[in-house]
């Protein structure tokens, strides 16, 4: 099911139109605001604007989102002005056999901040001060939906800028891509696909990227709670970089194994495809389990490439209500990583959290945060981020809260001092929502 199938799920069983502001007042204190190995302590006041408004019906949605920072201080430590602004927005529209949607996305981030959004397989750990802009945006169309002949079309874009930055690895990028998908559906059970893809890398002053992929699939319904699939992929890639061109061709094959069981899933993936660096070999195998108050799920799997040794992989996601009030999240990922230049590395990302109501008007949350990028080739650079949070809120009138909390940061790199920091704030926050 596509996100925006989703949605309209999600849609159908709520519906209606929905609009909230919240604005949030604290004032705070950091030892280190800039997380640098000079630190830097400063006194600020920043406010937090949130918008969001959402319009769904049977067949419609529209979603729009805006948040930003504004920062005061009298200090030399922190700059005044506008912080982290992002705008998000969506529109889909779906019928019996043919969908449409449309997204956005803008954010401007200071890369000595968390970023909490950031996906392992695209993003590495970055160490460094200055800004980073990202700009994207897809175009889905798809026609024929559980009919015997169908399809589906993406167009998607994207950029990414870096401002004020010192390490010269960062290099401005902007990725287009488009890729097709034709079903043919020969009966309830058996599902055949031609498949097409292209992208284009583009990096300012580094590695400039082309990818032609061609595929023919199917996927069979052993039985009600089987499915098997088997993808087979031409890829033709060429890499450019000071006026020298390579190219990497060759065959791909990938097969696929989904098994409902009476408290879950159980899935597995093998896979062997071309990378810019040559041929890259993967598997991994997944169970999720549908516990009594949550839910839990774990991977194990590897990698391996032409230019690197056996990596392993595993990820974990576990969520469940410990007690009364109170929920536990926990979330494990590996991933391995690639840029345009070619450079290869593993991502791992850890985040856990646990939020507890100690009244019907009080509540306190923490959250630990860990992100490791271990480089296995080229010019990246081993890096680690600790984030650690607590915040405490308590309601003094129906909208109106009272918040406090403390956090504490830890950063390390090859070839750089460890730089810590501590930051404590309060102040108050409201939300106000309008559901005609």
């Amino acid at each position: 099911m596509t996100a925006f199938a989703t949605t309209m799920a999600d849609a159908q069983d709520s519906g209606g139109t929905n609009l909230t502001l919240s604005v949030s007042q604290t004032l705070r204190y950091s030892d280190n605001t800039e997380l640098e190995v000079d630190a830097n302590s400063a006194f600020s006041a920043q406010t937090n604007l949130g918008l969001s408004y959402s319009s769904q019906t049977r067949s419609e949605a529209f979603s729009f989102s805006a948040n930003t920072g504004l920062v005061f201080s009298p200090d030399d430590g922190v700059d005044t002005g506008i912080i982290d602004p992002s705008l998000r927005f969506s529109y889909g529209r779906t019928s019996r056999t043919a969908e449409f949607s449309i997204t956005g996305f803008y954010r401007s981030v200071e890369l000595n901040t968390f970023i909490d959004d950031e996906d392992p397989e695209t993003d590495l750990t970055v160490l460094d001060a200055g800004t980073r802009t990202d700009i994207s945006g897809s175009i889905l169309m798809a026609f024929g939906k559980d009919q015997p002949f169908g399809g589906s079309f993406t167009l998607s874009g994207s950029t990414r800028d870096y401002t004020d930055t010192t390490d010269p690895d960062l290099l401005d990028t902007t990725t287009l891509s488009a890729n097709s998908v034709i079903n043919l559906r020969f009966d309830d059970r058996i599902t055949g696909r031609l498949t097409a893809g292209w992208s284009e890398v583009d990096e300012d002053g580094g590695t400039d990227q082309t990818t032609l992929r061609f595929g023919t699939g199917v996927s069979l319904l052993v039985n009600p709670t089987l499915t098997v699939g088997l993808d087979l992929n031409y890829f033709d890639i060429e890499s450019r970089e000071g006026g020298v061109s390579d190219r990497e061709d060759g065959f791909g094959v990938t097969a696929t194994a989904s098994q409902t069981l009476p408290n879950g899933s159980l899935s597995g993936r093998v896979s062997s495809s071309i990378e810019q660096n040559g041929r890259r070999n993967s598997f991994s195998l997944s169970r999720n389990w549908e516990l009594q108050n949550g839910q839990l799920g774990l991977t194990i799997g590897g990698s391996d490439s032409s230019d690197t040794d056996f990596s392993p992989l595993y990820g974990l996601n576990y969520n469940t209500e410990v007690v009364r009030g109170g929920n536990l999240r926990a979330s494990l990922n590996q991933a391995y990583n690639i840029g345009a230049d070619g450079d290869e590395a593993i991502n791992t990302n850890l985040t856990v959290g646990y939020s507890q109501a100690l009244s019907r008007v009080s509540d306190v949350s923490t959250s630990l945060a860990y992100r490791d990028t271990n480089a296995l080739s080229g010019d990246i650079e081993d890096a680690t981020r600790w984030d650690f949070n607590v915040r405490y809120r308590h309601s003094i009138s129906r909208d109106w809260g009272l918040v406090s909390g403390y956090t504490y940061s830890f950063a390390t790199s090859d070839g750089a001092d460890d730089r810590d920091s501590n930051t404590i704030f309060f102040g108050v926050d409201r939300a106000f929502e309008w559901r005609p």
